[in-house]
């Protein structure tokens, strides 16, 4: 078996979907089928059962998709301590992460780190918050930035940024008027719609006005700068010469809300160089005193 037969064996795993496993691997599903048919032909093995729910693993093929993952996770490894030990540090970081935060702050973290590193390159993935552990399971990323209080998990977790949460609007307002303004939402992840939900039912007995919900937040920063409504922003992205009028958003105690991105990442990833040596970058220079650390951290 080739490195590409264990790939596809785990990404079907991981998604239980031969059209999709077709889309992220660049095939057609008809050679997803038959490469798959071939698989079970050089083992000798029924990995997987067509039902009418779709496809499902055998008990054989649950363990050759594991020992697949294991493997994979092996080669990787070994590929990057042969460029680290050849070619002097020279390496690729893949790191998974929302848009507001690879637009407004990982080139910063890029660039200082390139300087010390010149030789590593970067593949970054554009994903939504909830999207990213996925992605540091099933792609193989070293490390993703999640924007939202993240709880963690099995994963390690660094606090790399705050940002406060703001009312944002062309015009000069008073946060008690904010029902009878006109409101501009964006798609975001469930946890922060969630929160802002909880918010606005904590400070207001009635639904806000909405003129708009739009795709993303720059359409909707767009929209405030044009004077069509206020919106909900994170601080981050509003320029100090921006000529907007910016508030808080206030706890019932009276103290800014804020939205946390964390870096995280499975633990046993600091076990190579490469991944080691970002972390402690990223560590050193912008968690200070108030990271939070898991198992492995």
């Amino acid at each position: 078996m080739r490195i590409k037969d264990l790939k596809i064996i785990h990404t079907l795993f991981m998604h239980k979907n031969v059209t999709k496993t077709a889309k992220l691997l660049y095939i057609s599903q008809p050679a997803l089928t038959a490469k798959i048919k071939s698989i079970e032909e050089e083992l000798g093995v029924t990995i997987l059962i067509r039902n009418n729910k779709g496809i499902e693993f055998t008990s054989i093929g649950k363990y050759v998709a594991q020992r697949a993952e294991g493997i994979l996770n092996e080669y990787l490894s070994f590929k990057e301590e042969l460029k680290t030990m050849i070619n002097g540090g020279f390496g690729t970081l893949r790191i998974a992460t929302p848009y507001i935060f690879s637009k407004y702050k990982l080139p910063e973290i890029i660039s200082k780190f390139q300087k010390l590193h010149p030789n590593v390159n970067f593949d970054i993935a554009v994903v939504h918050s909830g999207e990213v552990s996925q992605y540091l399971r099933e792609n193989f990323f070293h490390f993703g930035f999640v924007r939202n209080n993240h709880s963690g998990g099995s994963e390690g977790m660094l606090r790399v940024e705050s940002s406060e949460i703001s009312v944002v609007c062309k015009h000069a307002f008073a946060m008690e008027d904010l029902p009878d303004l006109k409101r501009i939402d964006y798609q975001t992840d469930s946890a922060y719609k969630v929160f802002l939900n909880e918010w606005w039912a904590s400070h207001f007995d009635r639904p806000p006005t909405m003129v708009a919900t739009v795709s993303d937040l720059e359409t909707c920063k767009e929209m405030v700068f044009s004077g069509i409504g206020y919106a909900f922003l994170p601080r981050l992205v509003i320029p100090d010469d921006s000529g907007l009028h910016v508030q808080p958003l206030l706890s019932e105690k009276g103290k800014p809300e804020l939205r946390h991105t964390w870096m995280v990442y499975q633990p046993d990833i600091l076990q190579r160089q490469l991944p080691q040596i970002f972390y402690e970058f990223v560590r050193k220079e912008y968690t200070h005193h108030h990271s939070r650390q898991r198992k492995g951290a």
